[in-house]
């Protein structure tokens, strides 16, 4: 697992943390494939565990928009199952005051298309 934020980090205000990913899409993308789904999860646990387990739990789920993004972004490449679309993004947490705020970049423009559900 990837943790953004580990127990005893100096979260520094005004300083984004971030982590690259990608996404894999078909060819023939419709709107509705612009909008992506991610979870993160957090753990009360002194040590980040490498592997979900009981101690981990969903904190948030982020909606994506990508709608933004350029559509040269969207790279052809070949895999096992055929050719399909890859996009490489970072997902940005930045700590203002007590809140956690979100985003998302894309060949180094910030998109400020994250919305953040926190309920159960």
């Amino acid at each position: 697992m990837t943790w953004f934020i580990n127990k005893g980090d100096d979260l520094e205000r005004d300083r984004a943390i971030t982590h690259p990913f990608y996404r894999t899409f078909d060819l023939d993308m419709d709107d509705d494939d612009y909008i992506i789904y991610t979870e993160l999860m957090m753990c009360a646990s002194d040590r980040a565990p490498k592997y979900p387990g009981k101690s981990v739990q969903r904190n948030s789920k982020l909606r994506v928009d990508l709608s933004d993004i350029p559509k040269d972004q969207f790279k052809k490449v070949s895999g096992r199952d055929g050719p399909h679309l890859k996009l490489n993004y970072k997902l940005l947490v930045k700590v203002e005051g007590a809140r956690l705020v979100f985003a998302f970049e894309c060949a180094g423009k910030e998109y400020a298309s994250v919305e953040a559900d926190f309920g159960a």
